[in-house]
């Protein structure tokens, strides 16, 4: 199994391959760069604190003993899952000089352990090939895809262990990016695993970067790196970095530069909308922690309402699939607005399911919910491709039916009678569609199960935190609310769809059979476009 499907699911959330990848795991890294008795840098040891929802879903059903506590030998399955997974990620590190970059051997000492509430995992990563350069090396640790954001708790988290006196080193902690570069970031699914070469400029910055000059031409130290430099200096004596430092009090890096105001553009919004999910989703964290203190709700049943809006409006496969299916099969607004309702409630259902099943009942560890989760995921992009065929087949007799003048071999589409007969000609104007009557319920039925089955990712986590919390009745009702703004969210999306419809069917009016062969071509690219997006899904899921 590769990393990304724990990060999907293990480090917070299952999102589909069309989801938005704003970042949903929030790692405060420590990173020591290990060098040899002849200055030959060998390997890079790494601490990673986990965010405290991750640290409770990941720990879920670990505690074996029931003790309350959890040892290393409870967490070591978890720790072996995380290390044996990183590589296909190259371990979200890069060490290069120039255009060489280093290779890795299996990791080794690694653990997890337990601060506080969160999970720190320690993993020492071998060179493949130790080597020395006179060059500046650069060492970069961050998700490219800017699924997982990777931060410097201070300017001492990048330190060298034994490096000649020589070397000097100089810390960049990461920048904030701009809203095009997190837009464009945001819109890639977690299952591709490199940048595409003409994003990879936008990911400038958001990694947290080091230069290790040990000869040549050494780095010229930035304030933010200065004490890290003293470290270095010192031969990495100073202490190690098994407890990671506390977080620095400034709120950004010294060479930040202030973000400038700009008209809001497409790539602007889906940023702003990244920024406010991002946002909403670990305050809800916040707000289970202060209704276990005794809080009001409603703090977070607005929080959980707002995320299910702001979560709908961003890029996700449910509310393409519905949008393409009623605009290939639906005609009344009413049906694709329930629709929208039930999925998006079956989602709530099905995620307060599985964690009530697993989680309460059976006690389960959270690498068993991902599994099943993940099973449910690949049932739905199969069925998303079902829905896909089956339309594709309607269209089909729809289109022979058109082509052959077979009144019986297609569904005339009446709105109200106005529609006329030239009986001289060879020709009926009927409009050639199927309709909502003409499809039955089984074309909703299929449209609503291909997408609700897939349990709401960020419930799952919610669900499991409110349940170590005491108040899982809490996490239901945070479920089932953020279940209503997405499901107004896509609604209103469903609207437009079927009034966007609605309205090339007007303006298409004019001639029956160009009408009928216009909108036709419409609804057939709606049912070839869900059939391409399943496969496309399922492809994904399979290889993750």
């Amino acid at each position: 199994m590769r990393l990304r499907a724990l990060i999907a699911a293990i480090f917070l959330i299952l999102a589909p391959a069309a989801a938005l990848a704003h970042p949903h795991v929030w790692v405060d890294a420590a990173s020591e760069v290990v060098f040899d008795d002849k200055g030959r840098i060998v390997a890079i040891r790494h601490h990673w604190r986990f965010d405290e929802a991750f640290s409770v879903f990941a720990l879920q059903g670990l505690d074996a003993d029931r003790d309350g506590s959890y040892s290393t030998e409870e967490l070591e399955p978890l720790a072996r899952e995380n290390v044996e997974s990183l590589s296909d990620f190259d371990f979200f590190t890069f060490l290069s000089v120039g255009d060489y970059e280093a290779g890795y051997a299996a990791p080794q000492d690694y653990y997890l352990e337990l601060d506080g509430d969160r999970l720190i995992l320690h993993f020492t990563l071998p060179l493949a090939q130790p080597f020395f350069s006179r060059s500046t090396i650069l060492l970069q640790v961050f998700d490219p895809e800017y699924y997982v954001a990777f931060s410097l708790p201070n300017d001492e988290a990048v330190r060298l262990v034994d490096a000649p006196p020589a070397c000097v080193l100089t810390v960049y902690p990461a920048q904030e990016l701009s809203d095009e570069a997190a837009a464009a970031l945001a819109a890639i699914g977690p299952e591709q695993r490199e940048l595409p070469e003409d994003m990879k400029a936008l990911a400038v910055g958001i990694d947290n970067s080091a230069e290790i000059a040990c000869g040549g031409g050494a780095a010229s130290a930035a304030s933010a790196g200065e004490a890290a430099t003293e470290l270095a200096q010192a031969g990495g004596e100073s202490g190690d970095l098994t407890a990671l430092p506390a977080e620095s009090s400034n709120a950004e890096p010294a060479d930040a530069q202030p973000s400038q105001s700009q008209p809001l553009s497409w790539g602007g919004f889906l940023a702003r909308i990244n920024a406010w999910q991002t946002a909403f989703y670990r305050d809800l964290t916040a707000a289970l922690k202060a209704l276990k203190e005794g809080g009001a709700f409603w703090w977070l049943g607005g929080i959980s309402f707002l995320y299910g809006i702001v979560h709908a409006a961003g890029p996700g496969h449910g509310k393409v699939v519905i949008s393409s299916y009623l605009v290939a099969n639906e005609s009344h607004v009413r049906r694709g607005v329930a629709i929208a309702f039930i999925a998006a409630f079956a989602q709530a259902v099905v995620a307060v399911g599985i964690i009530g099943a697993m989680a309460i009942v059976l006690n389960t560890t959270s690498m068993a919910i991902t599994d099943t989760a993940k099973a449910f995921e690949v049932g739905s992009f199969a069925l998303v491709i079902a829905l896909g065929l089956y339309l594709l087949a309607r269209k089909g007799r729809s289109v022979w039916a058109l082509a052959t003048g077979n009144g019986n071999g297609h569904a005339h589409h009446h709105h109200h009678h106005d529609h006329h007969h030239d009986h001289g000609a060879a020709v009926c104007s009927h409009h050639v569609a199927p309709t909502a009557t003409g499809s039955g319920l089984s074309g909703a039925v299929a449209a609503i199960v291909s997408v609700g089955i897939r349990p709401c990712s960020g419930a799952l986590v919610v669900l499991v935190f409110a349940l170590a919390q005491g108040v899982f009745w809490a996490g239901i009702a945070s479920t089932f609310l953020m279940a209503l703004g997405t499901a107004i969210t896509v609604a209103v999306l469903a609207a437009l769809a079927v009034g966007a419809k609605d309205l090339a069917r007007r303006l298409t009016r004019g001639d029956g059979q160009s009408s009928a062969t216009i909108m036709l071509g419409l609804e057939l690219l709606a049912a070839l476009f869900i059939t391409a997006l399943g496969v496309v899904l399922l492809m994904g899921a399979l290889t993750t």
